[in-house]
């Protein structure tokens, strides 16, 4: 579960790292996902439904 929160003008994730333990070893896993909390300053890729 990915969980987000923002100031009423909004926010911009363009990606993020999940760093995680296996196995007695560590990872690293980039992910390139890009995500939006619209509001004023956040305008590209929202709309009114």
């Amino acid at each position: 579960m990915i969980a987000l929160t923002a100031g009423s003008d909004g926010a911009v994730l363009d990606d993020f790292t999940i760093v995680y333990t296996s196995e007695g070893r560590r990872y690293a896993l980039d992910v390139a996902w890009s995500m939006a909390l619209c509001g004023p300053a956040v305008t590209e890729g929202c709309s009114q439904g």
